[in-house]
């Protein structure tokens, strides 16, 4: 079952810089990226142990108010195990 959730905003990123001020965390990488689509500058703080994204690399990002639709309430509500998301269009992790 899909879920009709519209991103409110969504580009495929190219990094084309990792840690040009130095490297402050061992864990951590900072990405200065530039958008595709609209041109759009993000510096990107990332977990590289996780994630690791290389200079010369693309990445889509998506924005989103919702993962599931849901209109938004006063508190987190987890969801089932298996229920369909927004998530499910993109890659988290290895």
């Amino acid at each position: 079952m899909a879920v009709n959730v519209l991103p409110i905003f969504e580009d495929t990123f190219e990094c084309r810089d990792v840690n040009k001020n130095g490297k402050f965390f061992d864990r951590v990488s900072r990405l200065d990226c530039l958008s595709e689509t609209y041109e759009a500058e993000l510096i990107l703080d990332i977990n590289c142990e996780i994630y690791a994204i290389h200079r010369g690399e693309r990445f889509t990002m998506a924005l989103s108010t919702t993962l599931d639709g849901q209109t938004e309430k006063a508190h987190y509500e987890p969801k089932p195990a298996g229920t369909p998301s927004l998530m499910d269009s993109f890659a988290c992790g290895s």
